[in-house]
C-alpha cells in the first residue's frame, strides 16, 4: 500500500526544520504530554519538599509545580493554552528552583533532559534574616520633605506597577513556617516543616485596611494572653500578604517621606522611607527597585509607642522578563516577626504560589491543579 506524502514524509519534514532551529523543547518522541521530570536535593542529598520549581523559556513562565516529600516533580510541556502556543522556536527552556531558606537555582535543560533523562537540581541554605540586637538610640528624624531623587523613583515604581486591588480579589496556595526563637539567634538556620494553606483577600477586606491606616496608622492595639495573664499587644497591618500592594499607592506615598536613593543591585536603587506622621503607629524600611523601577523587595520596621516589640519584616515580589508588563504587587515571600514577653522573637515565614485574580468583593476560588503536586496533601 502507498502511503501519501503527507504521511510520511510532512512529520519528518517538520522534526528536520525544529532541529536546525535549534529548538531544544522538542526532541524526537517527546510531545506536548511528556513531562520533564527530576528531583530536589539539598546538599547533603536530602529530598526537598514544597519547592517551587518553573519553566521556563526566554524569561517567560510556561508552568509550574511543587516538589513531593521525596523531592520529586513533574512538569509537562504545555505547547498550548487558550489557544496560543506558549513555546516559542529557537528558545532554550530552563528550570527555576525556590523555597524560602534556600538560594534559587535556575539552569537551562539539556536536550537529553527534555527527552526524558531525570533532572537533578541541589540548592545550598541560605539564612533567614533576623533583626539583629537592639541598641537604644534617639531614632533619626524623618524629613520635613521628600528628597527630590527618592520622591520621583517612588512617582516612577508606582506608575509602572498596576494597581486596582480595591476592586479585585486575590488568593494563593501557601506554605508557611511559625517559630519561636532566641533573640540572639540573628540569623537561625531555615530548616523545618512547612504547613500548607491558602490565603486570599477580596477589593473590600484591601479597602478596609486603607481606611484603618489613613485613619488610626500602621497597628492598633490588642488583647493577648499567655501562661502569665493578660497583656498589652499590637497587631499589626499586613504587609507581608494581603496589604503588599500599598506600597505603591498615593496613600502610602502621603503617610512616607523619601530620603536619598543609594546605588542597589544590577543599577537598581535602595530607597529608604519613614513616616511623615511620629503620632501614630508607623513603618519605617528601604524599598529596592530595579533598573527601570520594578519593586523588587521590601524591607521595614514598625514604629509604635509602647510596647515597642521591635517587630518588622520584608517580601519580595516578582520580576518581569524583558518586554513583560510589571507584575501586580503580590508578594513572592516574606517573613515577618515581632518580640514577645520573655524576650523571645515569634518569626513566620511564608511563600506563595502564583496568585489568582478576580473581580468583585469575594476571595476567589483556587483552580484545581491538575499537573501539579498539591502540598497540601504532601504535607500533613
Amino acid at each position: 500500500m502507498r502511503l501519501a506524502f503527507s504521511t510520511v514524509l510532512r512529520p519528518l519534514l517538520l522534526l528536520l526544520t525544529l532541529a536546525l532551529a535549534g529548538v531544544p523543547s522538542l526532541a524526537v518522541g517527546v510531545g506536548p504530554s511528556d513531562p520533564i521530570a527530576g528531583v530536589v536535593l539539598s546538599e547533603t542529598g536530602t529530598p526537598l519538599v514544597a519547592v517551587r520549581v518553573e519553566l521556563l523559556q526566554g524569561g517567560r513562565l510556561l508552568a509550574s509545580t511543587v516538589t513531593a516529600e521525596d523531592g520529586a516533580f513533574r512538569i509537562a510541556l504545555p505547547l498550548a493554552r487558550s489557544g496560543e502556543a506558549r513555546m516559542r522556536t529557537g528558545e532554550a527552556l530552563a528550570l527555576r528552583a525556590e523555597r524560602l531558606g534556600y538560594g534559587t537555582v535556575e539552569r537551562e535543560l539539556t536536550p537529553e533532559e527534555i527527552g526524558g533523562v531525570p533532572v537533578e537540581i541541589t540548592m545550598n541554605p541560605v539564612p533567614l534574616p533576623l533583626p539583629g540586637f537592639r541598641v537604644e538610640v534617639e531614632a533619626e528624624a524623618c524629613p520635613v520633605r521628600n528628597h527630590p531623587d527618592g520622591e520621583a523613583l517612588w512617582e516612577a515604581m508606582a506608575r509602572l506597577h498596576p494597581d486596582g486591588l480595591d476592586t479585585m480579589g486575590a488568593a494563593s496556595y501557601t506554605l508557611a513556617r511559625t517559630d519561636t526563637l532566641p533573640a540572639e539567634r540573628v540569623t537561625p538556620s531555615a530548616d523545618g516543616p512547612l504547613l500548607a494553606g491558602q490565603r486570599g483577600f477580596s477589593g473590600r477586606l484591601r479597602t478596609a485596611w486603607e481606611r484603618r491606616v489613613d485613619r488610626d496608622g500602621y497597628a492598633f492595639v490588642v488583647r493577648r494572653t499567655d501562661l502569665t495573664g493578660s497583656y498589652d499587644a499590637w497587631s499589626y497591618a499586613p504587609l507581608e500578604a494581603d496589604f503588599a500592594s500599598h506600597f505603591g499607592t498615593p496613600l502610602f506615598g502621603r503617610n512616607h517621606r523619601f530620603r536619598s536613593p543609594s546605588p542597589g543591585a544590577d543599577g537598581g536603587w535602595i530607597l529608604p522611607f519613614c513616616p511623615a506622621d511620629d503620632q501614630r503607629p508607623g513603618v519605617e524600611g528601604t524599598l529596592e527597585l530595579s533598573a527601570d523601577t520594578l519593586l523588587l523587595r521590601v524591607d521595614w520596621r514598625f514604629r509604635t509607642p509602647e510596647p515597642d516589640e521591635d517587630a518588622g519584616g520584608w517580601t519580595r515580589f516578582p520580576e518581569a522578563a524583558p518586554g513583560e508588563a510589571a507584575p501586580r504587587l503580590l508578594p513572592l515571600e516574606a517573613v515577618v516577626w515581632r518580640r514577645i514577653r520573655g524576650g523571645d522573637v515569634l518569626r513566620r515565614s511564608q511563600w506563595y504560589e502564583a496568585w489568582t485574580v478576580t473581580p468583585g468583593d469575594s476571595v476567589p476560588f483556587l483552580p484545581e491543579r491538575s499537573d501539579a503536586v498539591d502540598p497540601r496533601g504532601a504535607l500533613r
